[in-house]
């Protein structure tokens, strides 16, 4: 079987780290990569713009601007392309951002491998290549959720999270909450034999969402523009 030739778009300012990544994707037998690089946040942009690219590998640090910010701006223009994004210095909170922000991986260029670069696209090729499956899969069930829910339940949501946060109530605590809910709804009629907790999970999962994101700032009053003279 002949290699896949992969368009990929390697976003990094430093030459060093280029040419190793380039030595590390070489190992790879299945995938031929013609690389495209980038040093910037808007070359990337420009270049994912241009349209054919099939897998980015991203720096973290980048001159004009941050991989976090460049990772956020490339997933807007597609969401479906593979992105790894590589780091120097890796924690914890840097990488859940990145995941977040919708990274494919997050890896330490400390330690990276081929062996560990290798196992990291393959599992991000995987993803895109399922993404349009999944996306017709989702679509009628996200249509038909959306026509039973009715504006009453959305406003009671909103009432609901507005007396969660006064409480202060973490969103690990939902859960538990909702499980604590389990004896009263296991009587109530349902069109599905299936556990209460599953069919409430939706709005459990909705609730911790909301509750693990800051809420909005209210709008600034609109201050008087007249100026002292």
């Amino acid at each position: 079987m002949s290699a896949r030739t992969i368009k990929l778009l390697h976003v990094e300012d430093n030459v060093a780290d280029r040419l190793l990544i380039a030595r590390l994707l070489g190992a790879m037998k299945e995938y031929v990569f013609n690389i495209t690089r980038a040093a910037t946040e808007i070359t990337a942009v420009a270049e994912l713009n241009k349209g054919g690219v099939e897998f980015v590998i991203l720096d973290y640090k980048l001159p004009m601007g941050d991989g976090l910010g460049a990772l956020k701006k490339l997933r807007q223009l597609d969401q479906a392309v593979p992105i790894i994004v590589l780091s120097g210095v890796t924690t914890t909170e840097i990488g859940a951002e990145c995941m977040q922000a919708g990274a494919d991986d997050y890896l330490n260029k400390q330690d990276l491998t081929a062996e560990k670069l290798s196992a990291s696209v393959r599992k991000a090729m995987g993803r895109a290549s399922a993404w349009p499956t999944l996306r017709e899969q989702a679509l009628p069930i996200a249509k038909a959720f959306m026509e039973r829910i009715g504006n009453d339940l959305l406003a009671a949501v909103d009432d609901l999270e507005k007396a969660l946060r006064q409480s202060g109530i973490t969103h690990e605590q939902v859960q538990i909450l909702f499980e604590t809910l389990m004896p009263d709804l296991e009587s109530t009629k349902s069109k599905s034999n299936r556990p209460a907790l599953m069919m409430v999970r939706p709005l459990l999962l909705e609730l911790v969402e909301r509750l693990a994101t800051p809420p909005a700032p209210p709008p600034k009053p609109l201050g008087s523009s007249r100026q002292g003279v």
